[in-house]
């Protein structure tokens, strides 16, 4: 579940057990959201807080 978009980072809530598959599915998504000339690399971090994710 979308919690939180500031910018360009975005805050999900997910069931025990799926982190690993929304991980790779938002990971692939901001990546190729669009084609440019220049790679878009998403960074993603996992917590129980936004502090402990980043």
């Amino acid at each position: 579940k979308l919690i939180l978009q500031i910018h360009d980072e975005l805050l999900v809530d997910t069931c025990p057990g799926e982190e690993e598959i929304v991980k790779k599915i938002l990971k692939e998504k901001m990546e190729n959201a669009v084609k440019l000339s220049v790679p878009l690399i998403a960074q993603i971090g996992e917590g129980k807080t936004w502090f402990d994710a980043k």
